[in-house]
């Protein structure tokens, strides 16, 4: 599931081992299902954070920018703290923050805190997405006990929710009217304006039409609405060829039902970006759809599109670059 999930999983998806020998079939094929559960699993965990209150809850007051010793339970937390600058205060780190080097201490993920570690990490602030009932009862005792300030969020699924988690950084990590409060907000403020120069762009040279965002094949899996790459295509000036809400399966009758005039795959890794999209399509490739009439059909191949973070911002560029191809492609498959 791209960068949250790169950590043993550089083995080639070309058909080849590290050491140069050649995988079966049958190892590909495993490897590519444990790989799916990787990404389902992360899913689960962002359906189940999604459902609580949008705005981050602090716990203990701020800190300043000498002090920060920062633990991250969430890759799309941790990401934001990279894209910032802060990546230095980084103390600590989930299984899947791997926008982070490898050297950095892992203390746990959402459903299992190494309270060894993170209490040999001695850490000033912990940031973290949490599930509705909140965050660890221990977790939130032993910070009231250590001093540590906590910021919890429950939702980031929506490309307004990832504003509202990285604009909250600053009240979360810094005093509100100290220089690196100022700072860190200019610097926000930047990539804003740069992810609204994308979005914003003249319109007419793109495909404006319905698109099926589909992360995975079979079981056909999509992006949508109300879901961070929905909305980056719905700014862009497309539309989701789906009704559905968050990351939903749907049937290849319910696909050849939609009949989308565009299809986009997300594809797992980064490796999938030179494989030809038909190859990739697997059943998708063979309905009579529109997207395969006007071989509407392309692969998004950032690593960045499967976490909702400020990576969007290039994934946004990506995107735009993908409906302008699509802008071009009006002729039936012969």
């Amino acid at each position: 599931m791209t960068s949250l999930f790169q950590d043993g999983m550089k083995c080639h998806y070309h058909g080849y081992r590290p050491n140069g020998t050649i995988y079966t079939m049958g190892e590909i094929r495993l490897i590519r299902l444990r790989h799916l559960w990787v990404i389902l699993l992360y899913m689960a965990v962002m359906a189940i954070v999604g459902c609580r209150n949008d705005d981050p809850e602090v716990v203990n007051s701020a800190g300043t920018a000498s002090q920060l010793r920062i633990v991250s339970f969430s890759p799309a937390i941790t990401r934001a703290l990279v894209d910032l600058d802060l990546e230095e205060k980084i103390v600590g780190r989930s299984t899947f923050c791997t926008s982070l080097p490898t050297d950095i201490p892992v203390v746990g993920d959402l459903l299992q805190i190494n309270y060894e570690r993170l209490l040999e990490l001695q850490p000033t602030h912990i940031l973290m997405q949490t599930s509705r009932e909140g965050a660890d009862t221990r977790l939130l005792e032993l910070a009231e006990q250590k001093g540590w300030k906590i910021g919890q969020w429950s939702r980031i699924n929506t490309l307004a929710d990832i504003e509202r988690m990285v604009r909250a950084i600053p009240d979360v990590l810094y005093e509100q009217e100290s220089g690196e409060h100022h700072r860190m907000s200019d610097k926000i403020d930047t990539l804003w304006r740069r992810l609204d120069r994308i979005l914003h762009a003249e319109a007419s040279d793109r495909w404006q039409g319905p698109v099926l965002l589909v992360h995975h094949i079979d079981p056909v899996a999509v992006f949508g609405r109300e879901t961070y790459l929905s909305d980056l295509l719905i700014a862009l000036g497309a539309s989701n060829a789906t009704e559905v809400t968050g990351w939903q399966n749907l049937s290849l009758e319910d696909v050849s039902h939609l009949n989308p005039p565009a299809v986009i795959i997300i594809a797992e890794t980064s490796e999938d970006s030179s494989v030809d999209p038909w190859e990739l399509a697997g059943p998708l490739g063979k309905l009579k759809i529109e997207a395969v009439q006007t071989r509407r059909f392309a692969v998004l191949s950032n690593p960045d599109a499967w976490l909702p973070s400020t990576g969007v911002i290039s994934v946004a560029e990506e995107l735009r670059e993908i409906l302008h191809q699509f802008n071009q492609s009006t002729i039936p498959e012969q």
